[in-house]
């Protein structure tokens, strides 16, 4: 990184409106009940799950056919 973006950053994180912003969020964070746990708690996770449970049981089902 260039010294002129480095100096912006470092304005950035010194500005009154990131501070504001800062403090507002750490306020939020704290007042949280429940903390996110990462993929695990998400909606997207159990979507991947259900879907490939959806894809084992069209396989089993295919196998079955040329059991019978």
């Amino acid at each position: 990184m260039n010294e002129d973006n480095m100096n912006k950053i470092i304005e950035f994180f010194l500005s009154k409106e990131h501070m504001d912003r800062s403090l507002a969020n750490k306020s939020k964070r704290q007042k949280q009940k429940y903390t996110l746990r990462g993929e695990m708690s998400t909606y997207s996770f159990f979507q991947k799950c259900n879907a490939l449970y959806i894809y084992i049981y069209i396989y089993m089902v295919h196998i079955s056919v040329y059991l019978i």
